[in-house]
């Protein structure tokens, strides 16, 4: 047995007072007023810069305002995002106790830290013009940070990043993994029931085995594994100081248990239906509680590999000498940096109150009225428009003019559906979450890029996509997006123009799309509606 100091117990005495204590009762309370001492000690040197951070972020926060409601409004709304609300106040605590060993704040301005923050508030501005959610809620951490940064020095900045930086993990932006995942857990299953001889096709996201169909839908992409272990793992990497090496390979483990879990979870469902031609409880009736379960045994995993991770590779503590008292608080405050970063969070507040009042009095001033759009005419080789059908419905609230209508051609039927937008207003836009191309119970089974364009001249590509029913029925749609006299198929490159237009004033932006049903099938209706695009194109996207 091995006899000797601990010498955990020795370096935290050794902290709190270098002199022997006195035996019996008097050493314990000598001992716990030293240890109140050094508390004090340290809270009132720690205070100025704590108050001087929280001053900065309290600023940061106010000047995007508009962004936090529609956040909270997610947390409320999205199951998979419900920790938010847990997470930001755990957040705030883990700042606050980052305050406590800060480094002294630096002296020099930095204009790199002023660039960055300029840059931030600019791409919040444009993603604010655009009603674009997820493009302001990205750039809270950024502009947090770069004002930190800029006031208080990069040491400091550092020091807060990993807690900052967590606040991703509240913001959806998650979703845009979840086709990737979807993809791969769709590939995987594929590949794992062919080596154990079970006969299996795949279309889209649906997978087909001799007793039945199972889809691969959004929720079972494993979205929610993967962004809550993720979560967990950086947390527990910041919280105990890991090195940045063992956070990292500890991240990528906990990712990648999050995704195998997920495939374990498809394959268990599938090969139970196999088994039991579609009878198992997990077919016939539900299967959320065996996710549950493997959610809950992920979650025991992820924290015992993370305890393992923390316990030889942390970082040693950080020391630091720190002024007090109020002479402390207002030398911070009176720092030349702090009347400059104040300054410059003022600009995303002004811009919004300019957007709210002169654009939207600009935008109601001129209406909707000059708003003129037509359908197609006299297309070559097609006859129309018709009264379009009514399976497929497209919803544009808020759209100046709004036209559908069908042609036919000697190949068969397309529907056309036109929408435009006119005003500047926030709310009111072409790309936003309340516009949809197609109902929400239809899925997309397969999504590429089609080039149109004539024999002569090649035009541009446009989004397809193919789409299925809940009746089975199956559709070709393509589209395409025109802001400002800018083409592209991208939602996201014409947000952004939107947005970086619309605080100019008034400007035009569209979308024109072009459907088909799968008669006789997706391959002749994607022909139908290459061919109408060719020769539709300059009257599907003219602006007058």
């Amino acid at each position: 047995m091995r006899v000797g100091p601990w010498r955990g117990k020795q370096h935290q005495v050794n902290d709190l007072h270098h002199e022997p204590a006195p035996r019996g009762g008097g050493g314990r309370v000598a001992i716990a007023i030293s240890a109140t001492e050094t508390i004090l000690t340290r809270s009132s040197a720690a205070w100025p810069q704590a108050l001087t951070l929280i001053a900065v972020i309290a600023a940061a926060s106010i000047a995007v305002w508009p962004t936090w409601p529609p956040l909270l409004h997610t947390w409320h709304v999205m199951p998979d995002y419900d920790y938010g609300e847990l997470l930001v106040p755990f957040i705030v605590v883990w700042l606050a106790v980052r305050c406590e060993h800060l480094p002294a704040p630096t002296t020099r301005i930095s204009l790199l830290a002023i660039a960055s923050l300029l840059l931030s508030i600019a791409v919040w501005l444009v993603a604010y013009q655009a009603s674009s959610n997820i493009g302001e809620q990205l750039m809270i951490p950024a502009i947090l940070w770069s004002a930190v940064w800029s006031a208080l020095g990069l040491p400091i900045a550092m020091r807060l990043a990993v807690p900052i930086a967590c606040l991703y993990f509240a913001i959806p932006l998650w979703e845009f993994l979840v086709p990737i995942l979807q993809s791969v857990a769709v590939r995987v299953t594929e590949t794992i029931l062919g080596v154990v001889g079970i006969p299996v096709h795949i279309e889209g996201f649906v997978v087909s085995i001799p007793e039945g169909t199972f889809k691969i839908a959004e929720g079972c992409a494993g979205r929610r594994y993967f962004v809550v272990c993720v979560t967990i793992a950086a947390l527990l990497a910041g919280t105990t100081r890991m090195r940045p090496l063992r956070a990292a390979a500890f991240l990528i483990v906990a990712a990648a248990l999050s995704i195998v879990t997920n495939w374990l979870r498809i394959l268990t469902v599938i090969y139970a239906g196999h088994v039991t031609n579609m009878q198992s409880y997990l077919v016939r009736v539900e299967h959320l509680s065996f996710g549950w379960a493997l959610f809950a045994v992920l979650m025991v995993v992820v924290c015992l590999i993370g305890s393992r991770f923390a316990q030889s590779g942390t970082l040693p503590p950080v020391h630091s000498e720190q002024r007090r008292g109020a002479a402390a608080m207002r030398e911070l405050l009176m720092r030349p940096s702090m009347p400059i970063v104040l300054s410059i969070l003022l600009i995303p507040f002004l811009a919004v109150m300019y957007s709210q009042n002169v654009l939207a009095s600009t935008a109601a001033s001129h209406g909707d009225r000059t708003v003129l759009l037509r359908l197609p005419m006299d297309v070559s080789g097609w006859s129309g428009p018709r009264s379009p059908g009514e399976e497929w419905q497209p919803r544009y609230p808020g759209a100046a003019a709004v036209q559908r209508g069908s042609y036919a051609g000697a190949a068969g039927d397309v529907e056309v559906f036109l929408a435009e937008y006119a005003r500047s207003l926030r709310g009111r836009k072409l790309v936003s979450y309340v516009n949809t191309l197609f109902p929400a119970d239809w899925m997309v089974l397969h999504r590429q890029d089609l080039r149109i364009g004539t024999a002569n001249a090649a035009g541009p590509k446009v989004e397809l996509l193919r789409l299925e029913t809940p009746l089975g029925e199956r559709w070709v749609l393509t589209y395409l997006y025109r802001v400002g006299g800018f083409d592209t198929r991208s939602a996201t490159l014409a947000q952004i123009t939107d947005g970086v237009l619309a605080w100019g004033g008034l400007h035009r932006s569209r979308i024109a799309a072009v459907a088909s049903r799968c008669r006789p099938s997706c391959d002749a209706a994607t022909a139908r509606v290459r061919s109408f695009w060719s020769l539709a194109r300059p009257q599907l996207l003219a602006q007058p």
